[in-house]
C-alpha cells in the first residue's frame, strides 16, 4: 500500500508556482499509480473555420427536413425566398442544433429571408441597418476574439431601380462599423452576362458600379441557378475583405433550381467534427478458434514471472489483444456527431451520385445529364422523407410498447422532445457583458460560480474513536464457476473500458478466459487485504513438493487468513 502525504506551505510567494504546477503534478501521480486521468468518452472538438452557406429554397416550410439533412453541418445557414408569414411559427421551422431562426418576412406573398445560427455562436441583430421595402437582414457574429457582420439579401427580379439606392445606404452603414462584412443572397443579377444581353448587362452593371463605390468584391464566378436551357450566376457572396475568406464553393442543387453557395471564413470556433473510428465486425468473428487457442495457453507459465496483479493483467491483456486482432476483423467507419438519426448509407450514396452527375451536367450541358440529375435529386428528396417517416413510426411503436425498459423509454422521449442536448456543443455563456465561447473559458466561469456559492468557515472535527465494523469477512473463496457466472451475466450493450476490452467479446469467449481471470481475481482479493505471503506459491504451488503438500500449503494460507482476521 502506498501512502502519499503532501504538505503544501501556501504563502504569497509560492502560491503562483503551486497553481501553475499542481495540475501537471496531479497528472503524473495519477498515471504513476494506475488511475485514469479522464475516464469516459472523448469528445471530438477542435477550433475550425466558420462555414456559411446560402440557398434560395423557394418556400421553406415543406423543405425543412431537406435543409436539415443537406446543410445541418454548417455553422450559419442563410436562406432567401423563405415564403413565411405570421401564421408560421418559429417552432415549426426550427433546426436541431441551431438557435431560434432570425426572420425578415415579406408583408405580401413570396420573398423573405431567414438566418439560422448554431447554438455555440453568439449573434446580435442590427435593426438600425434595415430599410423599409428592402429584404436585407443583418447580424453581428462574435467569435472568441473577433467579430464580423453577415447579411442575407433577396432582390425580386421585377424590382425597381430605386431598390439599389436602399441597398447602397444599408451596406454603407454596415461598412461604417469597421468590421469584416460578408453579404450573400439571391441578387437576381447575372454576373456572367455580357453586352449581347442588354437587359441583363444593364442590371449587372448597376451592381458592379455599386460594389466598386463600396470597395466590395464578389467571390462567385460560376453558374448558381440552373434551368432547362441555361444557367445564371445570381446567388452571390460579397465581402469587403477577401483575405478573410478561405474558399467559396458551389454545391449541387437539392431542393430548387438554385445551387447552395458555401463560404469558409477565417474565423475560428470550437465545434464537433466528423472523424474515423475502427470497430469490430462481430458478425464475422471466429469465436470457436479463438476459445480453442485460449484453452491451449499455459497461463501458469505466463503468470509465473509476475510479482503483482498489474503485471498479471498486462500479460492477460497482451494475449487477449493479440487473439482479438487475429480472430475478429475490423472496419473503419465515419462518425458524424451532428448527423440526423434517420440518415443512412443509402441516402448518402444517392447524394454522392447526384453530386457527380450534377458536376458532369454543368460541364457538358447535355440534356440527358440534366435529366439524370433531376431524377436523382427527386429520388434523394423522396428517400429523406421516407426515412424520416419510418423513423417517426419506429419511435411511436417503441414508445407505446408496454414492455419497453424504462431507460430506453426515457431516451426516446428525450430525443423526441429535444430535452437532451448532450450531442451538441455547449452554448455560449454571457456574464458581466462578456461573451464566453471557448470550452476552457466556459469551464472557468462555471467553476468560479459554483465555488463561490458557499464556503465552510469551520472545518468539521473528525471522531476520535471509530466504531468497529458490524461484520467480518471470514475467508475468500473464488472458484471458476463463480467467475463464469459473472461472465455470463455481462451486459453486451455496455461500452469498452479504458483498456479497450469489450464485454461482448468477454461473454463470447468466457470458457477460454475463466481460468486466468480466476487467478487474477484471487490475487486481487488477497493483495487488497494486505496478505503478506508468496503469491506465486499460492497460485502455482511449489514444484519441488507433492500435490498433497501443495494442497496443505493452500489450506494453511486460508487458515492463516481466517485466524489473523486481516480482513477487518
Amino acid at each position: 500500500m502506498y501512502k502519499l502525504i503532501f504538505l503544501f506551505f501556501v504563502t504569497s510567494e509560492f502560491e503562483v508556482i503551486i497553481n501553475l504546477h499542481f495540475s501537471h503534478l496531479l497528472s503524473i501521480l495519477l498515471v504513476r499509480y494506475g488511475i485514469e486521468r479522464n475516464p469516459g468518452p472523448h469528445r471530438s472538438t477542435e477550433l475550425r473555420n466558420i462555414k456559411i452557406v446560402h440557398n434560395n429554397v423557394c418556400s421553406l416550410p415543406p423543405k425543412v427536413d431537406l435543409i436539415e439533412c443537406e446543410l445541418g453541418t454548417y455553422d450559419i445557414i442563410a436562406l432567401s425566398e423563405s415564403h413565411l408569414d405570421d401564421s408560421i411559427s418559429n417552432e415549426s421551422i426550427a433546426l436541431a442544433g441551431f438557435q431560434k431562426p432570425i426572420r425578415l418576412d415579406r408583408t405580401r406573398a413570396g420573398g423573405g429571408v431567414i438566418i439560422y445560427v448554431k447554438n455555440y455562436l453568439y449573434y446580435e441583430e442590427l435593426p438600425e441597418l434595415a430599410k423599409p421595402g428592402l429584404e436585407l437582414l443583418w447580424l453581428k457574429i462574435s467569435t472568441q476574439h473577433c467579430h464580423f457582420l453577415l447579411g442575407v439579401f433577396y432582390r425580386p427580379p421585377n424590382s425597381r431601380v430605386k431598390l439599389w439606392d436602399y441597398f447602397y445606404d444599408s451596406v454603407s452603414k454596415a461598412l461604417e462599423k469597421n468590421l469584416p462584412v460578408f453579404l450573400t443572397g439571391d441578387f437576381n443579377v447575372d454576373m456572367l452576362s455580357n453586352n449581347n444581353m442588354p437587359c441583363r448587362s444593364t442590371v449587372s452593371n448597376n451592381l458592379r458600379n455599386i460594389l466598386q463605390r463600396l470597395n466590395m468584391y464578389n467571390l462567385v464566378f460560376e453558374k448558381t441557378n440552373f434551368t432547362t436551357d441555361t444557367g445564371t450566376c445570381i446567388d452571390l457572396f460579397l465581402t469587403n475583405n477577401k483575405s478573410c475568406v478561405k474558399s467559396v464553393d458551389i454545391l449541387s442543387p437539392f431542393c430548387s433550381t438554385h445551387a447552395p453557395v458555401c463560404a469558409e471564413v477565417n474565423f475560428k470556433v470550437n465545434k464537433e467534427y466528423t472523424y474515423k473510428r475502427t470497430i469490430r465486425k462481430y458478425e464475422k468473428a471466429n469465436y470457436k478458434d479463438f476459445v480453442s487457442d485460449l484453452n491451449n495457453i499455459d497461463w501458469n507459465e505466463h503468470f509465473h514471472p509476475c510479482d503483482n496483479i498489474n503485471d498479471m493483467y498486462s500479460q492477460f491483456l497482451n494475449i487477449y489483444s493479440t487473439n482479438v486482432n487475429k480472430y475478429i476483423p475490423t472496419k473503419v467507419v465515419t462518425i458524424r456527431p451532428a448527423d440526423k438519426p434517420f440518415m443512412n448509407s443509402t441516402i448518402r450514396r444517392k447524394m454522392r451520385q447526384r453530386n457527380r452527375i450534377h458536376y458532369k451536367a454543368k460541364n457538358t450541358n447535355n440534356c440527358i445529364h440534366w435529366q439524370k440529375f433531376r431524377e436523382l435529386r427527386n429520388e434523394v428528396i423522396d428517400l429523406v422523407r421516407q426515412s424520416k417517416e419510418q423513423y417517426k413510426q419506429k419511435l411511436t411503436k417503441e414508445i407505446t410498447d408496454k414492455n419497453i425498459p424504462p431507460g430506453k423509454w426515457w431516451r426516446i422521449v428525450k430525443s423526441i422532445s429535444k430535452l437532451s442536448k448532450s450531442r451538441e456543443p455547449t452554448p455560449f455563456f454571457k456574464s458581466e457583458g462578456q461573451i464566453f465561447l471557448h470550452p476552457v473559458n466556459k469551464a472557468e466561469l462555471l467553476n468560479s460560480h459554483f465555488s463561490n456559492i458557499s464556503k465552510i468557515d469551520v472545518e468539521p472535527e473528525l471522531p476520535n474513536n471509530v466504531p468497529d465494523p458490524p461484520f467480518k469477512m471470514e475467508e475468500i473463496i473464488i472458484t471458476e464457476e463463480e467467475v463464469l457466472d459473472q461472465l455470463k451475466n455481462l451486459n453486451c450493450n455496455k461500452p469498452s473500458g479504458p483498456d479497450g476490452v469489450s464485454p461482448r467479446i468477454l461473454k463470447e469467449i468466457k470458457s477460454g478466459i475463466v481460468k486466468p481471470l480466476t487467478l487474477i481475481t484471487l490475487l486481487d482479493k488477497l493483495s487488497a487485504y494486505g496478505v503478506d505471503i508468496d503469491l506465486n506459491l499460492i497460485l502455482f504451488g511449489d514444484q519441488s513438493l507433492s500435490i498433497e503438500d501443495n494442497v496443505q500449503i493452500v489450506k494453511a494460507v486460508h487458515e492463516y487468513i481466517k485466524n489473523s482476521e486481516r480482513f477487518v
